[in-house]
């Protein structure tokens, strides 16, 4: 009897040992030694938000906006495409799945008929006086919304996973919602996983008409009284973050020729001065645009636009096709979370 006691013994004591070698990481974690991972396991518990909080969010998807990003595409490429062909058009007009092209003349119709066969698939095609109108079909449309979709979910994967963290959760929730958890964040990481997750970095790459120190001043120059009433001449203000005291607002091109969709590359980078920036690099189709745009365009500012704010306007001083940087009053944190989300 006291043997198969002493043998219950050991038994429980050896369970126990076990058990504590096993959570030791859990509760010690970094504090443990650095030879105990070659002798014991290392991988503690990962507790869940309810236990070691974390960050929770549950982001809405903006879907119908694909649509939107849908006609701009294809306007853009129209527009290539009959400018090849020396189509003369009168102009282009967006409403709701729609984008309607106005000719001149009959004759100009038929000639840019030569678009219909790349669209029929995805579009309803129509002519109306002197218009053609494309409008995008159900299960086009459908098929745009779940793509935006998936992309948002994929690109929080990336921004969370490069940040660093393991574990996270991040999986779709009815039918426009995205479910983001990340146990164990620290609290000082907390902030910047949510800025880096809901951060759109919206970058465009545009002209320089002007600039001066305050709002006012350049309305007045251009006559107008509001922002809205620029627009009518093909221009955009923009609030400026430049270090330039004399340089709070620009105003630029409204339409920006190129922007981040065509970058292949962001990273940080140190400038002459060794302040923190971001270097960007061009693909294909991007290069080719960032190139043209800079070469018609020597010796003017070009405004590189980052959520609306300018952050540097540099003079073009030759043509750039490949790469180029982003400088502004970042610090090291700053540039990297913003190269991750230009990504």
């Amino acid at each position: 009897m006291r043997r198969a006691a002493r043998g219950w013994i050991t038994v429980i004591l050896v369970i126990t040992f076990l058990s504590i070698i096993f959570m030791m990481p859990t509760f010690l974690g970094d504090k443990l030694p650095g030879w105990w991972g070659k002798v014991f396991p290392d991988r503690g518990i990962r507790l869940g938000l309810d236990l070691k909080g974390g960050v929770f969010l549950l982001l809405g998807v903006q879907a119908d906006k694909a649509v939107e990003h849908e006609l701009s595409n294809m306007k853009e490429s129209i527009t290539d495409e009959l400018n090849k062909e020396q189509i003369l058009v009168k102009g282009f007009d967006n409403h709701d799945k729609t984008l309607t092209i106005s000719f001149f003349s009959k004759d100009d119709l038929e000639k840019g008929r030569v678009i219909e066969s790349n669209y029929k698939d995805i579009a309803d095609i129509s002519e109306n006086n002197l218009s053609l109108s494309l409008t995008l079909k159900d299960r086009y449309i459908t098929e745009l919304q779940r793509r935006a979709i998936d992309q948002v979910k994929e690109t929080i994967e990336n921004r969370v996973l490069e940040f660093g963290l393991v574990e996270p959760i991040i999986q779709r929730a009815g039918a426009d919602r995205i479910l983001i958890q990340v146990p164990g964040a620290s609290a000082a990481d907390r902030e910047r996983i949510i800025n880096i997750i809901k951060r759109a970095a919206v970058l465009e790459f545009k002209i320089v008409k002007d600039a001066g120190p305050t709002k006012e001043t350049l309305l007045a120059k251009y006559n107008v009284t509001t922002p809205e009433e620029l627009a009518s001449q093909g221009l955009e203000l923009h609030p400026g973050d430049t270090g330039q005291e004399n340089e709070g607002f620009f105003i630029t091109e409204s339409e920006a020729q190129v922007t981040g969709q065509y970058l292949s590359d962001a990273r940080l980078i140190f400038d002459e001065f060794g302040r923190p920036a971001v270097g960007f690099s061009f693909r294909g189709e991007g290069a080719s645009r960032f190139g043209q745009l800079t070469g018609e365009n020597v010796g003017q500012r070009l405004a590189i636009v980052l959520d609306g704010t300018i952050k540097s306007a540099p003079v073009i001083q030759e043509r750039i096709s490949s790469q180029g940087r982003i400088t502004g009053n970042f610090s090291v944190d700053e540039a990297k979370d913003l190269a991750l989300v230009l990504r």
